[in-house]
């Protein structure tokens, strides 16, 4: 992979249109961090990760420029409060209930 063209899609808080940028030519930092990621590195309660996913739940299926999902940055944080995990489980098990919907949409067409 040329590291140059590989492009990530970042969600833009003051408009309803994603941005696109560019990833650093440093494959070494990684990047393409939302806020719900970084909620969930720094251990915010389970209310402040669901305001943030109802605001952007698009954000959700954003992955950092080494392929981390929020879900996965769990394994990053020092401290997870119970609800947040009990949360991220439910948002979790919807959205591969919706990649399933769509596959068997798909299968039928």
């Amino acid at each position: 992979i040329n590291i140059l063209k590989e492009e990530c899609w970042i969600p833009s808080v003051l408009a309803n249109k994603p941005q696109r940028w560019k990833v650093s030519p440093e494959p070494h930092i990684e990047q393409g961090w939302c806020p719900l990621h970084l909620a969930v590195i720094g251990g915010a309660s389970g209310f402040s990760i669901r305001a943030l996913y109802d605001a952007r739940p698009a954000c959700y299926k954003l992955q950092t420029s080494q392929g981390r999902t929020p879900y996965m940055c769990l394994q990053l944080a020092k401290h997870v409060q119970p609800d947040t995990i009990i949360l991220l489980n439910k948002i979790e098990k919807m959205q591969a209930q919706k990649r399933k919907e769509k596959e068997m949409k798909e299968m039928k067409d």
